[in-house]
């Protein structure tokens, strides 16, 4: 599956819930110096939206991210702080590829998500240095999406101030995503509260299953797996609701085959199925 795909079933799911029909606009106004009227008639789009589709949704998506806003980045922090696997500088995506800037907006919505894990990983693995770069890139995408978060000069002089203390900046960030959460949730930003939970999801499941992969699993590590196994159907059934392309209904459906194994049963085996599920779609960001 290739980025450009990623765009066309979140526009697809997108169209489901508006439509849009061309209005014109009578504006009227005096030419400078003139008492004549002078009438322009300009385009204006009009957004006709399912008033039951858009409660329902709304109704599911306030619970996804009031419950999960920072769900995927605190299962990264909960893996170091287990001790599990040490810093691996190849997961996190590479900054340098900024070619999702250049993206729609469901692909940078996606990145928002991803590259806010990422920053958590940085961070409580003690490179809140790098993470800080990976912060300016996520401003940017948050004014491009307009998302909410204040990452102000004030907000960049917090950072810039605790990247020698992971821990801090990690605190820093939750409170961006809480930012972000009132205002998406304030303005019914649906689809982008979506793109942002996938992309957050399926982000820190590739990190963390990665980290697992050469430790013994034990009962304690293989729940921080299944802590998102909730917000991984629930997904699922937006995307359904939104009628969306079957392929990425099809890769979270995936995910989730791999949940329903019993977490007892759950076995390297099957942490290598999940992971090399999620890979697909980080390595759309790195590629």
């Amino acid at each position: 599956m290739k980025i450009t795909k990623i765009s066309l079933i979140a526009l697809a799911a997108s169209i489901s819930c508006v439509s849009c029909s061309g209005g014109k606009e009578e504006v009227k106004h005096e030419n400078q110096g003139t008492t004549e009227n002078v009438e322009e008639f300009v385009e204006k789009e009009v957004v006709v939206e399912s008033d039951d589709l858009d409660k329902e949704l709304q109704f599911k998506i306030d619970l996804i991210i009031g419950n999960n806003i920072t769900g995927p980045s605190q299962v990264i922090s909960k893996v170091k702080n287990q001790g599990i696997g040490s810093f691996q500088e190849s997961l996190v995506i590479p900054i340098d590829n900024a070619r999702f800037f250049e993206g729609s907006s469901e692909v940078k919505g996606l990145a928002l998500g991803a590259l806010g894990v990422d920053v958590t990983y940085l961070s409580v693995y003690d490179r809140p240095d790098m993470a800080l770069k990976y912060i300016a890139s996520i401003n940017q995408l948050n004014i491009d999406l307009d998302c909410g978060m204040v990452i102000d000069g004030d907000a960049i002089d917090a950072f810039d101030e605790a990247k020698e203390d992971g821990g801090k900046m990690s605190e820093l960030m939750y409170e961006q995503y809480f930012m972000m959460e009132d205002y998406l949730k304030s303005n019914s930003k649906l689809e982008v509260a979506v793109h942002v939970m996938l992309g957050g999801v399926f982000e820190s499941l590739y990190i963390s299953a990665a980290q697992l992969i050469n430790v013994d699993l034990t009962d304690e590590t293989v729940n921080l797996l299944y802590g998102q196994k909730q917000v991984v159907s629930d997904l699922i059934e937006i995307y359904q609701d939104m009628e969306g392309d079957e392929i990425i209904i099809d890769e979270l459906m995936e995910v989730q085959k791999i949940f329903e194994i019993a977490s007892s049963d759950f076995s390297k085996e099957d942490l290598e199925a999940l992971h090399e599920i999620v890979k697909v779609f980080h390595n759309e960001f790195t590629s």
